[in-house]
């Protein structure tokens, strides 16, 4: 079963204070001038794992690069596309671009040499496994 990690109008948990202030917009602070966008991203938790599930329409897997250093996994992708057409002796051409970077700080609870990832149809999926030590364990009462 799947338990969200950050939800709208509830109390706070403590992943979601995490999650707060580690997922930025690198790029619209440091390249006023570069053109950014900020896909759409969800975090959850699962019962071995945190799921990230990002949102990048337009991009391939060959588009997007992760990286893990000193426990901060980041995602950075870069999108272009151009368009060149003739139609009654009319030529339009468009170009557009834009690039992005996310960075988040895992939690010290988690298997780092198990990361894994997968992309379908434009959407990002990170598994980020939990230790053996950070998993719950149901407690009967006797």
């Amino acid at each position: 079963m799947l338990h969200p990690i950050i939800t709208r109008n509830t109390a706070p948990i403590p992943f979601a204070a995490l999650v707060e202030d580690l997922f930025h917009d690198v790029l619209s602070e440091s390249r006023p001038l570069a053109r950014s966008f900020r896909p759409a991203l969800d975090l959850r938790e699962e019962d071995g794992a945190y799921l990230a599930v990002v949102e990048l329409p337009g991009l391939g897997k060959e588009d997007v690069t992760l990286n893990l250093e000193d426990g901060v996994l980041t995602i950075k992708g870069e999108k272009q596309s151009e368009l060149d057409e003739e139609q009654d002796g009319l030529r339009h051409t468009e170009r557009s671009f834009g690039s992005f970077q996310r960075a988040v700080r895992l939690p010290k609870e988690v298997d780092a040499e198990g990361i894994s990832a997968g992309m379908t149809n434009g959407v990002l999926t990170v598994r980020i496994p939990k230790a053996a030590k950070a998993k719950r364990k149901l407690i009967t009462i006797n």
